[in-house]
């Protein structure tokens, strides 16, 4: 049977047993395997058993059913169980029109008459009209219910094509700009927001349209004056040969953030002004004390010159704790690789370690910023020395790597000291607090530190102080 359809349409055709299927005996001929391409064809399978139908139309094997010969509403009852919207056909005696009737009033459905002369070619032309038409419908529902899904969303959605026009959009524009369709059709992208963002938006199209991805942060020009802070997420359509068509976006109201992130801007310059009040106004004068008292020592040392050498060194940590605390919070961007060797000895050398003993045992390179890495260390050293070491036993710190189920997963630092007293095991990374003669900001500024890079430090288990640092970003060799 040939159709105007150009893809081929699957039938299942239902044959009363005993009916005699002669004006239908054209169609045996697709079923044959050996037909090749059968564009434009109707496929026809041939049963007298409505269960075998049933299952060709349950497993998505069917486009229409044909009914031929008695009881076609039993056979549409059947097929339409659990597939409602199947096209289904019924091939009647003329003079049956009663039953037509009761067929009819059923969606999807239609009737010819079994002793029409052009039967095959008729069967064939309205089962390919049939099929189209569910399809518009199914399209047409699809169309529906994307539509739905868009206009459900809190945030924006359109599609702009190629020459920068809106196409399509959801229901957030209309209610956004109190504008029609047919108003916002007119409207270029960046009208709707403020004029100062105009450049930006339009880069950002072109970036997407070039480039397949972009994002901005832009304004919204309200109606009412607000401009609230729209993130826009752009990515490039084409279609299956590669021809740009446009672009799609989504347009997230992120005012609340941004509020967040311009007060936490405006909290890290007064940190800043701070640390520069901190670090000019204090340490100049501690530096001048610093080089006063070296002096007074080349000359003439004493038991209490040395320990107010002890005292301007402890302060002059306690203004590195305070500035570290002051920016601690800002995340690392610019980590390098480092060697966990290297800034181990090199954050040792720094500390007053008395007779303290330093064993690096892993030649691990990890991403850090080396800086404030060395900070971690300096303060791990100096708690370890500190808290660690007695009168009769030196401690001794060992730096190691924290294994893993593909190696190295990060690192820990640890010592043979007394440990953490089991009723500060709690609180040992909060700010203020402190097990010793400080000010509580040692360890806070290591958790600190850490997160900054990513990591997470936990106090382990084990004889001693054992500080283990987690998703720490590992280099593996020949990276």
């Amino acid at each position: 049977m040939i159709t105007d359809s150009t893809a081929p349409v699957r039938v299942v055709q239902l044959v009363t047993r005993g009916e005699r299927p002669s004006r239908t005996r054209h169609t045996e001929a697709t079923d044959r395997p050996d037909l090749g391409d059968t564009t434009g064809l109707v496929v026809v399978r041939t049963t007298e058993d409505p269960e075998r139908a049933v299952a060709a139309v349950t497993a998505d094997e069917a486009d229409c059913v044909v009914a031929l010969g008695a009881d076609p509403e039993a056979a549409l009852d059947a097929v339409r169980a659990d597939t409602a919207d199947i096209p289904f056909l019924a091939v009647l005696p003329r003079d049956d029109r009663v039953g037509a009737q009761g067929l009819l009033a059923a969606p999807a459905t239609d009737v010819v008459w079994a002793d029409d002369e052009l039967l095959p070619e008729f069967v064939a032309r309205r089962v390919a009209a049939l099929v189209a038409a569910a399809d518009v419908k199914t399209l047409r529902r699809e169309r529906e219910q994307v539509d739905h899904a868009l206009d459900s969303l809190i945030d924006l959605f359109y599609v702009i094509d190629a020459d920068g026009r809106m196409v399509r959009w959801n229901r957030r524009f209309n209610e956004r700009w109190g504008l029609t369709d047919a108003e916002i059709a007119e409207t270029w992208p960046w009208e709707f927001l403020v004029e100062d963002d105009w450049a930006a938006v339009q880069e950002a199209i072109g970036q997407t349209l070039s480039e397949g991805r972009a994002s901005a942060r832009v304004r919204a020009a309200l109606p009412d004056g607000r401009t609230p802070t729209l993130e826009l997420q752009g990515r490039r359509l084409t279609d299956d040969d590669g021809n740009i068509l446009g672009l799609c976006g989504t347009g997230r109201d992120i005012s609340e953030q941004a509020a967040r992130e311009d007060s936490l801007r405006a909290r890290n310059e007064q940190l800043d002004e701070f640390a520069a009040v901190l670090s000019h106004d204090l340490r100049n004068p501690l530096s001048v004390a610093i080089g006063s008292l070296d002096i007074a020592r080349a000359e003439r040392d004493s038991p209490d010159l040395e320990r107010t050498a002890d005292a301007l060194a402890r302060l002059n940590d306690l203004i590195d704790d305070i500035l570290t605390a002051a920016r601690q919070d800002r995340t690392v961007t610019d980590s390098v690789p480092v060697s966990l060797r290297a800034i181990s000895q090199a954050a040792w050398n720094s500390v007053a370690t008395g007779g303290a003993t330093l064993e690096v045992t892993t030649d691990i390179v990890v991403r850090a910023d080396p800086t404030r890495f060395r900070r971690v260390l300096e303060n791990l050293f100096r708690n370890s020395v500190e808290h660690g070491s007695t009168e009769s036993h030196e401690v001794i710190v060992t730096v190691a790597a924290l294994a893993g189920e593909a190696g190295a997963a990060g690192f820990i630092v640890a010592d043979d000291g007394p440990g953490v007293p089991g009723a500060d095991r709690e609180r040992v990374f909060e700010r203020g607090h402190s097990t010793g003669n400080g000010v509580g900001l040692g360890l806070a500024v290591v958790r600190s530190l850490a997160e900054a890079h990513g990591w997470r430090v936990t106090l382990g288990d084990g004889q001693g102080a054992r500080f283990e640092f987690h998703d720490v970003d590992v280099v593996r060799p020949g990276n």
